[in-house]
C-alpha cells in the first residue's frame, strides 16, 4: 500500500499541467556531478573532479584564467539568476556571453559580467542578468589570475531575480523519478534526496 501511495504522489506532482513553466527548475542539466548526458560542458577537459562534495554536489577544479565551466544554452528576453558553491582566493567574474564578440544568434544582455569578488572558502555566489534579446548563452564562472584554483560545486540557472537553492532540471528530475519508481515497483530501498523530498512536498 504504501508503494501505490508514493508512486500516486510522484505521479501527481509530475503530471501537473503547470509543471513545465514552475521557475524551481534548473535550466543547466546534469549539474549533480557534471553529467553531459543531456548537453556537454564546455572547457570540460580542463576541470578536475576533486572528489569532495558539498550538499551532495560534486566539487570540480581548474587552475586556468578564463577557462569557465558552462553550458551553451537558448533563452529567451527576461531575468535570469546564476549561482554556484565557490572556493577562490582571486576575483571570481560571472560571464553570460556564449563569444566574446557579438556572434549572429547570440542573446543580448543589459549586462553581460559581473566582478563578484574573492571568495577564500566555500560559499553560495550569485549573479542576476537580463536577456533583452533571446538567443545563446554560456553563464559560468572564471577567474582572470593564471594559476589561482577556482572550485565549482551546484552550477544553477532559474528564471527570475532571485537567486533559488540548487535543484535538479526538469530532465534530470524526470530521470529520478523513473530510477524511484523502478526502486519501489521492484522492492527496493527507497532513497529520496532531500531536494526530491522537498518537491513532493513529503511522503
Amino acid at each position: 500500500m504504501w508503494k501505490e501511495k508514493i508512486l500516486g504522489k510522484i505521479h501527481h506532482f509530475i503530471e501537473k499541467e503547470d509543471v513545465e513553466h514552475l521557475d524551481f527548475w534548473n535550466l543547466l542539466t546534469g549539474t549533480e556531478n557534471f553529467s553531459s548526458r543531456s548537453r556537454p560542458w564546455n572547457n570540460a577537459q580542463i576541470w578536475t573532479d576533486t572528489g569532495q562534495k558539498i550538499e551532495g554536489l560534486s566539487v570540480r577544479s581548474s587552475s586556468l584564467n578564463w577557462r569557465g565551466l558552462g553550458q551553451t544554452i537558448y533563452l529567451e528576453p527576461g531575468d535570469y539568476t546564476f549561482s554556484a558553491f565557490i572556493e577562490c582566493t582571486s576575483i571570481v567574474h560571472g560571464y553570460f556571453s556564449n563569444h566574446n564578440n557579438y556572434t549572429e544568434g547570440d542573446a543580448t544582455f543589459v549586462k553581460h559580467q559581473f566582478d563578484l569578488g574573492a571568495f577564500p572558502s566555500m560559499q553560495r555566489v550569485s549573479c542576476s542578468f537580463k536577456v533583452l534579446n533571446g538567443g545563446l548563452v554560456l553563464p559560468r564562472f572564471e577567474t582572470s589570475v593564471d594559476g589561482a584554483e577556482l572550485k565549482i560545486a551546484g552550477l544553477m540557472l532559474n528564471r527570475g531575480s532571485m537567486a533559488l537553492p540548487w535543484n535538479y532540471a526538469k530532465a534530470d528530475f524526470d530521470d529520478r523519478f523513473a530510477n524511484i519508481e523502478s526502486q519501489i515497483i521492484g522492492g527496493g530501498v527507497l532513497n529520496y534526496t532531500p531536494k526530491i523530498m522537498c518537491l513532493l512536498g513529503g511522503v
